[in-house]
């Protein structure tokens, strides 16, 4: 990290808010940036709103409770085996994987939304368990690495801190409209409204397909070599890269006179070689 730290400072590296939105850091504030909201935006609220939402579903308000309770459990046990996941699993893998996964647990809850069955309504219920544990899996844990790994190393404070806002606004937004979707006296959209947050679930998918680079596995330093080298997100993986060229570090550091002496070295050298050949061998 200390060295990832000066070779930023001798390609000139900003350290303020505004250096956040130019050049390579764009691209890693937006990454950032985007993956928290997505972590927000892609019916996470549900949860929050579980035991209202299960009622307003169908079910009665003692089966909506113990709904809730084994949806915490199902979370607390998502969590735990995101521990496990994200050794095996690649951050892209996961958080897309997850996404996906969400988008058709959401299609779904969205479709017994249009019965009025007591069947449906118990299958609502077990679909938002079964997304509650997808997400505690997923995308809710493996957001937090992703956002770390994901700026440089002098600007990882203030990404963070801009990409956090994003997901704080965001989610003052779905607060207060979360609501009036599942209020049968306001819009009255009960389970219905999983075709609302599918439709965000799949155009998240889309974007970290084109957008979300792999981490997994690479250094700062890797990681600062390929957003400069502008390498797509989806070689990222594959994509071989050399990091801390001393030569030139020091030509960076001195200027003309490093880079004068190791010419004048080489052509030294040459001469004597030339002189001795088998002192080259």
């Amino acid at each position: 990290m200390q060295l990832t730290v000066k070779e930023e400072e001798l390609i000139g590296a900003g350290t303020t808010y505004w250096d956040c939105l130019k050049g390579t850091n764009l691209r890693r504030t937006r990454i950032a940036a985007i993956c928290w909201l997505s972590q927000n935006i892609t019916g996470s609220t549900l949860m929050s709103y579980s035991t209202y939402f299960y009622v307003q579903a169908g079910l009665d308000t003692g089966m909506s409770f113990t709904f809730s309770i084994i949806q915490y459990i199902l979370g607390f046990i998502g969590t735990i085996g995101s521990w496990f996941l994200s050794i095996r699993g690649g951050r892209f893998q996961i958080f897309f994987g997850g996404l996906c996964t969400q988008a058709v647990v959401l299609l779904i809850v969205g479709g017994l939304g249009c019965s009025s069955s007591k069947g449906a309504s118990w299958g609502t219920g077990s679909m938002l368990l079964v997304f509650t544990f997808v997400y505690d899996l997923t995308v809710g844990p493996i957001t937090y690495c992703i956002v770390s790994e994901m700026p440089s190393v002098q600007m990882r404070t203030k990404t963070i801190i801009i990409a956090r806002n994003l997901y704080n606004v965001a989610g003052i937004v779905l607060f207060i409209v979360t609501p009036y979707m599942l209020n049968p006296t306001a819009w009255n959209w009960k389970a219905k409204t999983g075709f609302f947050w599918a439709g965000f679930a799949i155009a998240c998918a889309t974007w970290a397909w084109f957008d979300l680079p792999e981490t997994k596995g690479r250094t700062f330093a890797e990681l600062d070599k390929l957003f400069d080298s502008g390498i797509s997100a989806r070689k990222f993986k594959s994509q071989e890269v050399e990091t801390f060229n001393s030569k030139a570090m020091l030509e960076k550091a001195h200027g003309d006179e490093i880079k004068n002496m190791v010419e004048h070295t080489k052509q030294a050298d040459n001469g004597i070689f030339e002189k001795n050949p088998q002192q080259k061998v």
